[in-house]
C-alpha cells in the first residue's frame, strides 16, 4: 500500500485511536492525517486527494448522525481513489451515521471499499457521574481495528475494489437538536486552561465557563480536567446518562 490519509474529528480521542489502529494494520508506506478537531484545520475550500491515496473518513456519532462540524469538514475532501468509512459511537446505536459517511465519501468521488462502526466511551462519561463504555476502545477493540486495516489492505492487493455499503437509512434520521446546554464549571476549578485548549468549538471563555450556545456536549473539557470541575447538571442529561450506562456493550460492526 502506498499512501493512507486519516481524516477525522475526535474531541476525546476515541475516533483518532480507532483510525490510527486501522492504519497500523493497513501498513501504508506513507500515512498522513487531517485532524478537523483542531479549529485551525477548518478552513474553507476543497481538499483534493490523489488517486493513489486511500482516505479514511472518520467521525463520532451524535444522536445517530455524524457530528455536524465533522461532516461539514469531511465534505471538503474530494478525490477519485478508494475510501474507508469509520464511525465511533457511545454504545447506543450508530443508526444512520455510517451510511451518511459512506454517502459523503461517494458523493465526493471516492470508491468506498469498507466501513466500520466502533464503540468509544460516551461523551457524557466525563461530565456526569455515570460511565458509558468507559475506556473504550480498549486493547481488544484496537486489535479488531488493526486487523480490519490489514484485511482492507489485502482486499486491495487482491484487486478486489468492490464498493461496500453499510447498513443505515435514507433519508437519515434527525440528528442532534440545537440545544442551549453546556457543562457547569464548579468552584473546584484550578484555572489550568486545559479546557480552553481542547474545546473543538471555542466554547470555553477566559473565565473557564462554557457557552451553552456554542457547546456541542463533546465532553472534551471534562476528560482533560484534572479536578473534575466540568459537570453537566441538567436532570434530563443525568437521567439519559444513567440509562445509557446500563446498556450491554456492543461489538464493532464491520462491512467489508
Amino acid at each position: 500500500m502506498s499512501k493512507l490519509l486519516l481524516a477525522y474529528f475526535s474531541a476525546t480521542g476515541t475516533t483518532k485511536k480507532v483510525a490510527e489502529a486501522l492504519a497500523d494494520g493497513f501498513k501504508a508506506q506513507e500515512v498522513s492525517s487531517i485532524d478537523f478537531t483542531n479549529l485551525s484545520s477548518r478552513t474553507e475550500g476543497d481538499i483534493l486527494i490523489d488517486k493513489d491515496t486511500t482516505v479514511v473518513f472518520a467521525g463520532p456519532v451524535y444522536a445517530g448522525r455524524i457530528q455536524a462540524d465533522a461532516i461539514e469538514q469531511l465534505k471538503r475532501i474530494k478525490g477519485n481513489g478508494n475510501a474507508i468509512c469509520v464511525c465511533v459511537y457511545g454504545n447506543r446505536e450508530f443508526d444512520d451515521a455510517l451510511i451518511e459517511l459512506y454517502d459523503t465519501a461517494t458523493d465526493n468521488g471516492f470508491n468506498v471499499i469498507a466501513n466500520g462502526a466502533f464503540i468509544g466511551e460516551h461523551s457524557f462519561t466525563h461530565i456526569t457521574d455515570f460511565d458509558t463504555a468507559k475506556d473504550k476502545p480498549n486493547s481488544e477493540d484496537l486489535l479488531i481495528a488493526k486487523n480490519f486495516g490489514k484485511d482492507i489492505a489485502q482486499k486491495i492487493i487482491d484487486g478486489n475494489l468492490s464498493k461496500v455499503e453499510p447498513k443505515g437509512n435514507r433519508p437519515y434520521r434527525d440528528g442532534m437538536p440545537e440545544l442551549s446546554v453546556s457543562p457547569d464549571t464548579l468552584d473546584t476549578c484550578i484555572k489550568c486552561g486545559k479546557c480552553i485548549e481542547v474545546c473543538p468549538v471555542g466554547a470555553v471563555d477566559i473565565n473557564f465557563q462554557c457557552d451553552p450556545d456554542l457547546c456541542i456536549l463533546c465532553g472534551a473539557c471534562g476528560k482533560v480536567c484534572p479536578v473534575d470541575a466540568k459537570v453537566c447538571t441538567l436532570e434530563s442529561f443525568i437521567k439519559k446518562s444513567e440509562i445509557l450506562s446500563e446498556l450491554e456493550i456492543h461489538l464493532p460492526e464491520l462491512f467489508i
